[in-house]
């Protein structure tokens, strides 16, 4: 995404027992961009009512999860601009509001979402050190910063992500060349 000085709202969705919904991008390899994860999010556009309505707009529009922002809790986050992070507590039954979910998760859990186009697939990631290291390579990292905020709310160390880029993290779903 460009840092154009524009506000941002980003989701981390959370099944407690499958983990954070991480969505692959294809990447753009005219640019030298790989593909990479990303956590559901983007824009805050004029329309929006708030931070958290652009977030609930953002995770429909990328995955078909239909939310209330009163179900999501803010996550502050230090030195990332003007991006804001919201905790999404996943039940079983948020996998029956997606109309048209065709993608199953490479993961393997009996979820079905309906990507956009801006993704190809997407999985759970169980530990969230994992999957700070897993969007480190998108948005300079800024996004990886909210998941090490969340990992660290539940007492677990900070400073665990890696340096990108980490081929074996990337090798776990996507497909890359060796």
């Amino acid at each position: 995404m460009p840092s154009d000085g524009q506000p941002r709202a980003f989701v981390l969705a959370e099944h407690p027992q499958h983990g954070l919904l991480l969505l692959r991008s294809p990447g753009k390899p005219k640019k030298g961009k790989p593909a990479h994860y990303q956590l559901p999010g983007g824009r805050v556009d004029v329309t929006d009512a708030s931070p958290a309505a652009a977030a609930a707009r953002e995770l429909l529009e990328e995955t078909g999860l239909r939310v209330l922002p009163a179900r999501l809790v803010r996550i502050r986050v230090d030195g990332v601009g003007q991006r804001s992070y919201f905790h999404l507590q996943l039940a079983d039954a948020d996998a029956a509001s997606v109309l048209g979910g065709d993608t199953a998760p490479l993961s393997g859990e009996e979820w079905r979402l309906a990507l956009s186009h801006e993704h190809d697939a997407y999985y759970f990631e169980p530990h969230l050190d994992e999957a700070a290291n897993a969007v480190a390579l998108h948005s300079g990292g800024k996004n990886s910063l909210a998941v090490q905020v969340l990992w660290q709310s539940r007492g677990r160390p900070g400073g665990a992500v890696k340096t990108p880029p980490f081929p074996d993290l990337i090798k776990k779903f996507c497909c890359l060349p060796e």
